[in-house]
């Protein structure tokens, strides 16, 4: 809180920067974050200072750098698991074997030629889907959860033409939770200035 608004908002361009590129920042962040004023320059080496490590490798922000390791052993994890999953449901007679959009996609970059899937009418709900259930409301049971997706899915299959494509349908699974579990729809304020 104790920022400027010019140094939260340069702060947050160097997140951001760090975030996209997923290394320390080196001498060019002030070019990319386009600092070009001296009261920008300025903010942003007041920012470094505070929040970021001079190191050999470049300017190191502790925080940045656990959130981009937690990432990569979360899409390494998930990798694993669908590889495992793979080799072992060859088994073509196995109904629950059809590969998700989300169990396909473990990498956090979007595929941007990716023009989404439809569900089939004999997909099972996966692990992961009842863990988001549960993320967003904790109070429900694997029966209540199950009961949800069981709708969930004959909607979605029910649907004609490009309204039953989805590029996510973990994310479109999460949407149906909230809606599903009654939890407070919060509307947008408007600020008056």
């Amino acid at each position: 809180m104790h920022l400027s608004l010019l140094e939260h908002g340069v702060y947050r361009q160097l997140l951001d920067l760090y975030y996209l590129h997923e290394q320390p920042l080196d001498a060019n962040a002030l070019r990319l974050i386009c600092a070009r004023d001296a009261a920008e320059v300025q903010a942003a080496e007041n920012v470094l200072k505070e929040f970021f490590e001079n190191t050999p490798e470049g300017w190191v922000h502790k925080r940045c750098e656990a959130e981009i390791q937690r990432f990569h052993n979360k899409s390494e994890s998930a990798r694993n698991s669908a590889n495992a999953r793979w080799q072992k449901d060859e088994n073509p007679k196995n109904a629950n074997a059809m590969r998700t959009q989300s169990v396909g996609n473990a990498n956090h970059k979007p595929i941007t030629n990716n023009k989404g899937s439809r569900l089939s009418s004999d997909f099972e709900i996966p692990t992961e889907w009842f863990d988001e259930a549960l993320k967003i409301n904790q109070a429900l049971t694997d029966s209540q959860i199950k009961y949800i997706f069981d709708g969930f899915r004959d909607h979605w299959v029910a649907q004609a033409g490009a309204k039953g494509v989805k590029l996510d349908w973990l994310a479109t699974w999460r949407n149906w939770i909230r809606r599903q579990t009654g939890l407070p729809q919060q509307k947008e304020r408007k600020l008056s200035l």
